[in-house]
């Protein structure tokens, strides 16, 4: 804990020191012999890196700075927190933060990507990385292997940014299939893209039982957001009944060519 906070004190005074000067240019050698440092001499770029990890039965929650620069400048800060299984993989989502020399920070949209640029349709998606969650739908784990989305109800609005769809237009469909458990109802899963009032691409229904439900739905290519929303169409007495009842749970889905 000392050497992180030592390293984050070294960090914010570097960057005030640095934006406040009149000539900003500093001594990059300062940093040499602190843990973390290192010095790229081909791209003629130093870097400092440490991080902190709060350990936990299951995993542990890490923040880690970074910051990066050349012979007279700090050209910028990056602030990182996510958490984490014993095994690495990422509990739910992180985004990066970026500090900049002058010490402000940019406006940072809550997305998807982790540390990744693009996420890939073509590969699963696990469901728990979703960064809009409208309704009453929340993350649960039934154990160390299955995270959900539950609680999914009629007007229920689940989201993911961003994916790369590729520039491929040999085809004009798609196919799309999810693995959900089934909850005992009948409801219709609508796929957009960019927005919960975005292009709709297609829908699938989604029926009483557990497994994999398919559909065809329209190829897109480009950087896009995808995101869920969920219907019913059921009248009358049992209108009322299914508003407020759980419909299924989503676990994960992938789009295929």
């Amino acid at each position: 804990m000392k050497r992180f906070l030592s390293m984050l004190m070294t960090l914010v005074l570097l960057c005030g020191c640095f934006a406040m000067a009149e000539v900003k240019t500093f001594d990059y050698k300062v940093l040499e012999g602190l843990d973390g440092y290192s010095y790229d001499k081909f791209e003629k770029m130093w870097s400092l890196a440490g991080e902190y990890r709060i350990r936990a039965a299951d995993g542990y929650i890490s923040v880690a700075l970074i910051a990066l620069g050349d012979k007279e400048s700090v050209q910028g800060v990056m602030l990182t927190a996510g958490v984490y299984k014993s095994d690495g993989s990422i509990y739910g989502t992180i985004d990066k933060i970026e500090i900049l020399a002058d010490g402000t920070i940019p406006t940072v949209e809550m997305t998807s990507l982790g540390f990744e640029d693009a996420l890939s349709p073509y590969k699963v998606t696990p469901a728990d990385i979703a960064c809009v969650l409208k309704g009453e739908a929340f993350i649960t784990e039934h154990n160390p292997f299955e995270r959900v989305i539950t609680n999914i109800k009629e007007g229920t609005v689940i989201g993911y940014k961003y994916y790369e769809f590729g520039d491929d237009y040999s085809s004009g469909t798609m196919e799309f299939a999810a693995q959900i458990n089934g909850m005992g109802a009948d409801c219709m899963l609508h796929i957009l893209i960019d927005g919960e009032d975005g292009e709709e691409i297609g829908s699938v229904k989604i029926g009483h039982d557990s497994g994999t439900v398919n559909t065809v739905v329209k190829a897109v290519t480009g950087r896009h957001a995808v995101f869920f929303k969920v219907t019913t169409a059921y009248g009358g007495w049992t209108k009322t009944y299914f508003e407020n009842k759980a419909l299924f749970e989503l676990k994960s889905f992938v789009f295929m060519k």
